[in-house]
């Protein structure tokens, strides 16, 4: 019963718990700061800042959980991993400076440690941080 849902029901509950935690509170903040960025959506300065500052509200309970850990389930990597990576891939290439980063100390670890990976490399490249 292992694998990238985790290897026994309690993980396999938790991948569900970060999928929808992702879903449901960091997507949309992050697709608004994105959108915005790329010029996807029009510019709009009230909305940007609120949700960069969401996403960033929301990540910190992130970064809490992910303190002494490699990765969000168990000891290997799981689908929680990889919407992880892919729901902050943007954001961490055009918005998620240095200093914000330091604010986000342990997913920021996480996330370089995860797209350094081959397996990552293999689908997304070389990732360079804002």
């Amino acid at each position: 019963m292992s694998g990238i849902y985790g290897n026994n029901f309690l993980q396999q509950a938790q991948v569900d718990q970060w999928l929808e935690y992702f879903k449901s509170e960091i997507e949309n903040p992050v697709s608004v700061v994105v959108y915005q960025i790329l010029g996807y959506l029009p510019a709009d300065m009230k909305s940007f800042n609120i949700s960069s500052q969401t996403a960033l509200k929301k990540l910190k309970h992130v970064d809490e959980h992910l303190e002494g850990k490699e990765y969000l389930v168990g000891d290997s990597v799981t689908l929680a991993d990889i919407s992880f990576v892919t729901t902050l891939l943007y954001l961490y290439r055009f918005h998620l400076h240095k200093g914000k980063q330091k604010k986000l100390k342990n997913v920021t670890r996480v996330f370089e440690s995860l797209t350094k990976d081959p397996i990552f490399l293999s689908v997304i490249g070389r990732v360079i941080l804002c």
